[in-house]
């Protein structure tokens, strides 16, 4: 698990306490032979997300965009009995350290979020996956180790944090990165014939629609081409389309 959850879980040991706590329910419970029960229900909402698909695979749509062989395997979660709120995305391990790259493969977790129609069926809206955000936390995958790769150019807009404010993750690293995978995933819905409604004036939805619009303008036309091998070389552009970095002289926060 990444450190991040682990750390608002309290520590390691937290987690494990969690963790002993949920079987030891599951085996009171009897939640797992109600779950057995219930399988040709989850097997029908099963085929129902299979339908929306369309036997179309989103992480090779991911792939081509960005230009790279993502070492991944991503399982979606269909949580009927389960209303998703936080922590609704996993990758195992998570491919970001301080000390270095981390090497796949990775497993991507996505718990989908659904609504029951008129019929009392599932709907999971996967027929536009990228529109419903299902596939975002790929991306990372990515843009974790150009964090890294690109550190200094990122750290020299950490002054923009003032800026982005409370609408944005509290750590720089976290909100920069959030506003890199948002417009990433506006260009990849729209390129894949379903595009993003606005959202707002605020300085957030203003940098990602600023950053959509740099990889529509230059990074899409330059894979044409051919100046752009991939988005490992348009990184240093999508960086500066955060903002300035801090003028001479200014304190990094």
């Amino acid at each position: 698990l990444s450190p991040d959850f682990i750390a608002r879980a309290g520590g390691d040991a937290e987690v494990d306490a969690f963790l002993r706590d949920l079987r030891d329910f599951a085996r009171r419970s009897g939640a797992l032979p109600w779950l057995a029960a219930r399988s040709g229900e989850f097997r029908a909402a099963r085929r129902v997300a299979q339908r929306e698909l369309g036997g179309r695979n989103p992480l090779t749509t991911l792939e081509d965009y960005l230009g790279v062989t993502l070492d991944a395997r991503v399982r979606l979660a269909l949580p009927l009995t389960y209303s998703r709120r936080m922590f609704t995305n996993y990758i195992i391990p998570y491919p970001y350290s301080p000390d270095g790259p981390v090497p796949g493969p990775f497993r991507v977790y996505a718990a989908i979020k659904h609504e029951w129609d008129v019929t009392g069926q599932p709907r999971f809206f996967l027929e536009a996956p990228f529109q419903a955000g299902v596939f975002q936390e790929v991306y990372y995958i990515v843009a974790e180790p150009a964090y890294l790769r690109h550190r200094e150019a990122f750290a020299a807009r950490s002054w923009l944090k003032k800026e982005f404010g409370d609408e944005c993750h509290p750590g720089w690293q976290d909100c920069a990165l959030h506003i890199v995978v948002q417009a990433l995933n506006r260009r990849v819905a729209a390129k894949d014939g379903h595009g993003l409604p606005e959202h707002g004036s605020d300085a957030v939805p203003v940098a990602i629609k600023r950053l959509a619009k740099r990889l529509e303008e230059e990074y899409e036309p330059g894979r044409v081409s051919g100046r752009y091998r991939s988005i490992d070389d348009f990184w240093p552009r999508l960086i500066d389309a955060l903002g300035p970095p801090a003028p001479a002289g200014s304190p990094a926060r």
